[in-house]
């Protein structure tokens, strides 16, 4: 057999259950900007990969990191004046389903709830449900995604008529989804005010304002049978177009 590389565990994983000190998926992360603000008491440590002295942060540094198929959103404290301590790692929300992205802005956190066909908001501090800012219409048939790549319309309609369609789209079953605000939704993002959001099953970018959660269809776009999940940037002008 071929030796296997020895496994580490990075990171102080003492508060959470030992059956549940790992990742799964990945998919999304944010750090909380309000804590990654650089010192002002001038104070410095040395960069080991540099050598070079640089300004400590004010405090501790957090990120928050979607852990999508173990449902939660985990933290991840930092030293903020040590290059070489480890993160301490902590559930910060649980109970979710399928936590595909999260964002960070202006104290709240974001998470896209792919399972649930909802973008939901948090107190950033406190991890407390706050509201949701978009979801499915309860009124109109339900999408789940299935592993095989097959979008299945959740309803009781008879053997044969439930809506399985291969990701090489039929239009008529692109517009039932699309009925829907939001429908699986995975990639988000924040910028100006407004809220965007990828679906693969919608096959479009859309977004919400935090403000009146007004929702605007913002852009389409085509996905071919390797396509998986739809994760987006937007532009903040140094690489093309503000919002492009």
């Amino acid at each position: 057999g071929v030796n296997q590389p020895t496994r580490v565990l990075v990171g102080d994983w003492s508060a959470i259950p030992e059956e549940r000190r790992r990742f799964h998926e990945i998919w999304g992360l944010a750090f909380d900007t309000s804590s990654t603000a650089e010192g002002t008491g001038g104070t410095t440590v040395v960069n080991p990969a540099t050598g070079e002295l640089e300004v400590v942060h004010n405090s501790t540094v957090r990120l928050f990191v979607a852990d999508t198929q173990m449902n939660r959103i985990c933290l991840l404290t930092f030293n903020g004046a040590s290059f070489t301590d480890e993160p301490v790692v902590t559930e910060f929300i649980v109970g979710l389903q399928d936590p595909w992205d999260v964002v960070y802005d202006s104290g709240f956190l974001y998470v896209s709830e792919r399972k649930a066909n909802r973008i939901s908001k948090f107190n950033a501090t406190t991890g407390a449900f706050i509201e949701h800012m978009v979801e499915a219409d309860p009124e109109l048939p339900t999408w789940s995604f299935v592993d095989s790549g097959r979008f299945v319309r959740v309803t009781n309609a008879a053997p044969g008529t439930n809506g399985i369609d291969n990701k090489s789209e039929n239009a008529a079953a692109i517009a039932e989804r699309r009925q829907h605000p939001c429908l699986l939704p995975e990639g988000i993002f924040i910028q100006d005010g407004w809220l965007y959001y990828g679906s693969l099953a919608l096959t479009n970018v859309r977004r919400v304002n935090l403000t009146t959660k007004v929702v605007e269809e913002y852009v389409s776009f085509s996905a071919d049978t390797n396509s998986r999940y739809a994760k987006i940037a937007l532009s903040d002008g140094t690489f093309g177009p503000r919002g492009t």
